[in-house]
């Protein structure tokens, strides 16, 4: 059964900073609470992993991922990048170094920031085992930044066009449903970490944003 609940980090609802998960594992920081990883377990059902990405608790912000593989910047470390378990590893630009930011993946697709050179693209295409697309969404260049895909869905830009989310839904193969998190927060890969079992949303997400992320990547 699909679930959606409601967490924060020391009180802060910007939760996707901190995790990044697929359909085996959620990655996070040190110095998590027992309590919030246990949520994140139970709900998307995966095993926790603890990471930091050059000694940075940003695990959300660094990491791009799916079920084959984790694209990283290229100051991640080495003994970080070993804890990656299973998965294959591309490490891309400083100008992207912020990755989740610049790709938006699941299992069936990718879509990348426009300015992401080829050479990336390949790589990121190889590491992820999809086909890689560039588009804009909303006007932005920052696809991961603004929207959340699963395996079931896509939480999209909440002032992208249907042309965009039938793009969208083209390259992901996939529903798109605009929505927000934490009380209109348009990055919703800040408010929202979520798999193909459910999701968290922040702490300040309201009920009726609950129920589109619900439309958009539930059931």
């Amino acid at each position: 059964m699909f679930e959606i609940e409601k967490a924060s980090v020391n009180k802060n609802p910007f939760i996707g900073l901190y995790f990044k998960c697929n359909e085996k594992n959620i990655f996070h920081p040190k110095g998590i609470g027992k309590s919030v990883i246990s949520k994140f377990e139970k709900i998307l059902k995966v095993e926790p992993l603890e990471l930091s990405i050059n000694d940075s608790p940003l695990i959300g912000l660094y990491l791009a991922m799916n079920s084959n593989g984790c694209v990283v910047p290229k100051f991640a470390l080495e003994s970080e990048v070993k804890n990656l378990r299973d998965l294959n590893i591309a490490r891309i630009g400083s100008s992207f170094s912020a990755v989740s930011n610049n790709i938006l993946v699941n299992d069936k697709g990718c879509i990348v920031n426009p300015k992401m050179p080829a050479e990336e693209i390949r790589k990121i295409s190889d590491c992820f085992g999809v086909e890689v697309a560039k588009m804009k969404i909303g006007g932005f260049n920052l696809v991961g930044a603004f929207n959340t895909a699963t395996n079931k869905g896509v939480l999209a830009y909440n002032n992208s066009t249907e042309e965009e989310l039938k793009e969208i839904e083209s390259i992901l193969k996939v529903k798109a449903v605009r929505g927000t998190t934490n009380m209109g927060l348009t990055a919703n890969s800040f408010g929202l970490v979520a798999n193909s079992n459910g999701g968290l949303a922040g702490e300040t997400t309201s009920g009726f944003e609950i129920n589109r992320i619900f439309e958009a990547i539930g059931d």
